[in-house]
């Protein structure tokens, strides 16, 4: 991977993106549902406005919901 990408990783797939742009245009253009993921990065929870820097890799989690 190059340095200046970063990696999410949906499922067992790994998707390398661009850094220094927010997570919401990442997902968008990869047509990964906002409202049906969580993101995580280093274990913590992060929103769609965060900027994924360099080097990042986040997990993206399914929300699963049922009743």
């Amino acid at each position: 991977m190059d340095e200046k990408n970063a990696v999410l990783r949906l499922d067992k797939k790994e998707i390398i993106c661009r850094s220094n742009t927010p997570l919401w245009k990442i997902m968008q253009e990869n047509r990964i549902s906002i409202s049906a993921h969580l993101a995580v990065r280093s274990g913590n929870l992060i929103t769609e406005d965060e900027i994924i820097q360099p080097g990042d890799q986040i997990e993206l989690i399914r929300v699963v919901s049922g009743g």
